[in-house]
């Protein structure tokens, strides 16, 4: 859902931007009173320009003695013509930003009739609480208006996205240099992504890496910011670029092995790209041993090589080191199986074929399909390649692994079958 713009709020910015000398001469008593005539009339056809005056009132006089009132004014022409969630993040404001006000007595018995009346605030009942224990206590109103942010970003409530940006834009007007901009302009970037605005949500984070070269959140912001390119923006290259630059740039940071894999995916799976693929899962390996999907990255390599690049004897070197380093794994058994098939079907070497066969039953024998794969090694000595010694070795031995199988009486019989053809010779071959 795209946020609409409040076209009245923006006038009244460019308007207050553009006369500001003329705004000069007004004293903050004199507008208030002019706030109080507008209000006494209840005239429903301007709530509208009386709410951007009110809001106008608020960024030139924040610390005015009836900043307050002006703030419960507004809460109550919300209220009256039904914009609930309006009123509510006007509740929390005040809160915040004029704990000392006796109007806060009210606030708070609005936010408790709020609970019983909406579900969706219910359901932050927890987080507001806890919110409100410390953040309207600090003594600097910058502080509590960054802890009214913080807590309007947390809330995750979309009919409050538009509001959320608004206040964003008061703080970054009212304190210009507070070194917490770079999180409150991230904050913006993630809600106008969540709000389908990824144009904003991108330009956005861009601005936090050219405003703020020295911020921490550099890396997370580069993340995310190729996060959308690939998911928001249907562009995996300005995505596999963003990802890069992460990881050559902070390649410590808790980002980078994501980033990495993240480019690897998209090259392999949009850009087919696969040796590049192949190199980041490779680089990601290397940098990032301890990682849990180092097995994933290694798996993805061996399987570009044998369903991409058909180059059978780097896939099956590849997934012989899944085999070494992940034996005890799943993953170990698909690859012996994978091996298997390429040796069996792809390139015609039916003792390795046999060789990988076996190996399974040998590393897994508990593994559900390991007696199949045992007697279908014995099948292929037999049929494939003749070497009835080897055949007869391998079916006994099916026979003392798997006695009970549904496949023990064919071993039994197939042994009796070859018995004497495989007596009077040796396995000819080494496998």
């Amino acid at each position: 859902m795209k946020m609409k713009i409040n076209f009245s709020a923006l006038l009244m910015f460019i308007v207050i931007s553009t006369i500001s000398s003329l705004y000069a001469q007004v004293d903050a008593q004199s507008y208030f009173t002019y706030l109080q005539e507008l209000y006494k009339r209840n005239d429903k056809q301007v709530t509208n320009f009386i709410i951007t005056e009110m809001n106008c009132f608020l960024r030139m006089y924040p610390e005015d003695t009836n900043a307050a009132r002006v703030l419960a004014m507004q809460d109550t022409l919300f209220e009256r013509n039904g914009k609930k969630n309006e009123s509510f993040a006007c509740t929390l404001k005040m809160l915040f930003l004029y704990p000392q006000s006796p109007l806060c007595a009210n606030c708070n018995a609005n936010l408790q009739k709020l609970y019983l009346t909406d579900k969706n605030i219910l359901e932050k009942k927890e987080l507001i609480t806890n919110s409100l224990l410390t953040g309207p206590t600090d003594v600097l109103r910058q502080n509590r208006y960054y802890n009214y942010l913080h807590l309007l970003h947390g809330l995750k409530m979309e009919k409050l996205y538009e509001w959320t940006q608004t206040e964003i834009q008061n703080f970054v007007q009212l304190f210009p240099a507070d070194t917490r901009l770079d999180q409150i302009l991230a904050w913006s970037a993630e809600l106008y992504g969540l709000s389908g605005n990824k144009n904003e949500a991108v330009d956005t984070y861009l601005k936090i890496t050219i405003f703020y070269p020295k911020s921490l959140l550099l890396p997370q912001v580069m993340y995310e910011r190729g996060l959308l390119y690939n998911d928001k923006l249907n562009n995996p290259e300005a995505a596999v670029a963003a990802m890069t630059a992460l990881v050559e740039k902070y390649p410590q940071s808790d980002y980078a092995a994501n980033a990495l894999l993240q480019s690897a995916t998209l090259k392999k799976d949009k850009l087919k790209d696969y040796n590049g693929a192949i190199a980041d899962y490779r680089q990601f390996i290397n940098l990032y041993p301890a990682h849990d999907k180092v097995m994933e990255a290694l798996w993805n390599i061996a399987q570009i090589y044998h369903k991409n690049l058909k180059d059978y004897n780097l896939a099956i070197s590849a997934y012989n080191e899944v085999v070494t380093k992940y034996n005890t794994f799943v993953t170990g058994v698909n690859a012996l199986e994978e091996i298997a098939d390429i040796y069996e079907k792809t390139l015609r070497d039916i003792p390795n074929a046999v060789k990988a066969l076996v190996q399974i039953s040998e590393l897994h024998p508990t593994f559900e399909k390991s007696p199949d794969y045992l007697f279908e090694a014995a099948s292929l000595c037999e049929k494939e390649l003749k070497d009835l010694p080897r055949a007869k070795e391998y079916y006994e031995l099916f026979l003392k692994k798997y006695p009970n199988h549904k496949k023990a009486k064919d071993a039994t019989r197939q042994i009796e079958k070859i018995q004497p053809s495989a007596s009077q010779t040796t396995s000819p071959l080494e496998y």
